[in-house]
């Protein structure tokens, strides 16, 4: 039995009984065929969601964040937010060209990505789920 997935706390204003996504891929590089093989499977997922009659909802997109985002900039002598926009689109376009169906193609690099992390982490953290401690531990830009 299926139940409608509650994403309401969402700009998206998403109503769907499935909701599926794929990693958001890190745009430091074009897309190559470890990119596709998820993405042809979420967009499966989808379409096989879709025949047995329900209400599905595909996401997908680019995470924009990070040292890594900032160090490949700086090597290709552009901004980090220059970086992202040509690599994202690399990604969108790509899926356009393999056919694929995508709802909702995210960037974390958005303020409406910026509002959405806020506002759940706010959530979390008036549960009582998020505190702040120290904490130490090995760490790899990679």
């Amino acid at each position: 039995m299926s139940h409608p997935v509650d994403l309401s706390f969402s700009p998206m204003k998403v109503v769907a009984d499935r909701v599926i996504t794929t990693p958001i891929y890190y745009c430091n590089a074009r897309p190559h065929v470890g990119h596709a093989y998820g993405s042809i499977l979420a967009d499966f997922l989808y379409r096989l969601a879709e025949l047995k009659g329900e209400k599905a909802w595909l996401i997908t997109g680019t995470d924009e964040h990070g040292e890594k985002m900032a160090q490949t900039a700086e090597k290709a002598g552009v901004s980090p937010q220059a970086h992202c926009d040509e690599y994202s689109a690399y990604f969108s376009e790509a899926w356009k060209a393999l056919g694929l169906h995508v709802d909702s193609f995210y960037r974390t690099s958005k303020p409406e990505h910026h509002a959405l992390v806020q506002k759940c982490l706010q959530r979390l953290y008036d549960k009582g789920e998020i505190y702040f401690a120290e904490y130490e531990g090995k760490y790899c830009v990679g």
